[in-house]
């Protein structure tokens, strides 16, 4: 049986959708990566949610999450983020996985929040400020959006603008 994706929610500022909710065993907080979505992560979602419930927050400036008046949208703001959240939640201690910016966000929340954190899963993504070669194509490929993203149904825009003018 595959469990039910919830509507996504609010809490602490941050959109969130859930899988699976009711299990004993430590919750799971899955991070998108840079113009991505929570519900990027909805097939591995699923699959993880028959043994645990799973949260995937949008991070502030994507998909239905508030955007920062003052485009705060460096690693710290999102790790803040993070922080409050797993208090609103409220979850003591949780698996955390992050794919590219998420992965830098789950590496430096698992650093700082170490006794929440029980295990880290990083994908495609480093903790270097340097950028990469693969860094470099991804902020020529989000700056092609500094006029507007794709828009997510309903009209409003996948991401603030502000983080692709940034890039």
């Amino acid at each position: 049986m595959i469990p039910t994706q919830r509507k996504p929610l609010e809490r602490n500022g941050l959109a969130i959708t859930t899988w699976g909710e009711g299990s004993t065993a430590l919750p799971m907080l899955l991070l998108h990566g840079i113009g991505g979505l929570g519900r990027d992560w909805t097939t591995v979602a699923q699959e993880l949610a028959v043994e645990r419930e799973v949260i995937a927050p949008d991070a502030r400036g994507h998909g239905q999450s508030p955007w920062s008046p003052e485009e705060a949208y460096h690693t710290d703001a999102h790790f803040s983020d993070i922080a409050r959240l797993l208090d609103t939640l409220p979850i003591e201690r949780c698996v955390l996985a992050g794919y590219s910016m998420g992965g830098g966000v789950a590496i430096l929340t698992a650093a700082a929040l170490e006794e929440r954190v029980a295990g880290l899963v990083v994908v495609d993504a480093y903790p270097a400020p340097e950028m990469t070669a693969g860094s470099r194509e991804i902020a020529r490929a989000m700056a092609r959006y500094a006029d507007g993203p794709p828009l997510l149904p309903g009209g409003r825009p996948r991401f603030d603008p502000a983080i692709a003018r940034r890039m």
